[in-house]
């Protein structure tokens, strides 16, 4: 419950209430993007939206692999040499999540409060959580595949690691395994001893990075324009390497290659684009801790809520992550609402806020028991692991 601190209580002065100020979320608005010149929305098919078929709290979307096989020529028969079609799979997930306060509508504590709005402000305090908590789920979704609501029950989910991460300033990136434990240890083995300035983002890194996500793991860009792109979540810490004044020629490459003024985007929201990569500061990145056998994740928190180590060690990596098309997939059962519950003679009002939703990144597989290591398309997002030091 509720109260009004003695030293907030008013005394006939400042009947105004300041809101915290905290810290933005790029991923909220990952409807407004800043291409070129201007704001443009990305295209649906970065987060596809799956909307529930009679209140089931699955479904599962089937995907067919394209052909693969080199065919027939000259007087070769075709008959008996047909190619095999084969299918993926990818089942999306809901579950409940929520928040509440408890406000007062008579007595003296409650006059207090009317002073400032703060019953008022309850349904604006709860969307903010709301957003902000389902920025955290998307995040969890393409590092971990699954958000971490779709962990506990009915749903009782176990997360993972997304299929295709890479390290900065290491050549190959680390082998995909279909069982997990495996899949870890390969992770932990291609980390980097003692990360380095060569192991930051940097353009060297962005380079490479362009290389691989296109011609060894084939990550489907986004249309955009008329041209294909695909999005870098760039830590807050990385942007700092990268367009630092005198540190690179990458900052002069931005600098002299964008507006003058206020609308530069050196000094904007969102970084730009380099090449076909479309980057966008991403202060609420998660971090990755890697080493002693185990590889974890920790993202903010809503509200002042900080969950992330951000001092830099050889085992910490800021994460940015690599969305292309079909990226993460959004299941919405019960979309955000707001309920009220009286007690007490009508005193007490607990103001809740309820949604039913899941997300997990995109990945098509064989059925569970039937996956092998090569099996997979993971062919939307990938992982960039970034050295602190």
């Amino acid at each position: 419950m509720l109260r009004v601190n003695a030293d907030t209580r008013r005394l006939a002065w400042d009947v105004k209430l300041r809101d915290e100020v905290l810290m933005d979320d790029p991923f909220e608005a990952l409807s407004m993007v800043v291409s070129t010149d201007e704001k443009k929305t990305i295209p649906e098919a970065a987060v596809v939206k799956v909307t529930a078929d009679s209140g089931a709290f699955s479904k599962t979307i089937t995907t067919l692999k394209a052909l693969s096989g080199n065919g027939v020529e000259g007087r070769t028969q075709q008959l008996g040499a047909e190619e095999e079609q084969s299918t993926r799979s990818l089942t999306v997930y809901a579950n409940n999540f929520s928040n509440a306060v408890n406000v007062e509508r008579y007595g003296i504590d409650a006059k207090e409060m009317d002073a400032y709005g703060i019953r008022e402000k309850s349904k604006p305090q709860l969307a903010r959580w709301g957003k902000e908590t389902m920025g955290r789920y998307k995040r969890e979704a393409v590092c971990e595949r699954f958000s971490s609501n779709l962990v506990v029950a009915p749903t009782s989910l176990t997360q993972g690691i997304n299929a295709n991460l890479f390290y900065a300033g290491v050549a190959a990136p680390v082998t995909y395994d279909s069982l997990p434990g495996t899949y870890v240890t390969n992770i932990v083995a291609a980390a980097p001893g003692t990360p380095a300035a060569g192991n930051r983002l940097s353009q060297s890194v962005l380079d490479d990075l362009i290389e691989t996500i296109q011609l060894q793991r084939n990550i489907e860009g986004i249309e955009m324009g008329g041209s294909t792109k695909w999005i870098l979540m760039v830590p807050t810490r990385q942007k700092k390497f990268i367009l630092s004044p005198g540190t690179s020629n990458f900052y002069e490459t931005f600098k002299d290659g964008d507006l003058r003024g206020p609308n530069n985007k050196v000094i904007k929201h969102v970084i730009g684009s380099y090449g076909p990569l479309l980057m966008i500061e991403d202060p609420r990145s998660p971090i990755a801790t890697v080493g002693g056998g185990a590889v974890s994740f920790a993202y903010k928190g809503a509200g002042d809520t900080e969950n992330r180590n951000l001092a830099a060690g050889n085992t910490r990596f800021d994460v940015a992550m690599i969305l292309g098309k079909g990226a993460l997939y959004e299941y919405s059962m019960e979309d955000v609402h707001f309920e009220d519950e009286i007690q007490g003679y009508k005193k007490n009002q607990g103001i809740g806020m309820f949604c039913t939703k899941g997300w997990r990144v995109g990945e098509f597989d064989l059925p569970s028991g039937s996956t092998t290591d090569t099996s997979i398309l993971a062919k939307s997002s990938a992982l960039l692991l970034c050295g602190t030091n």
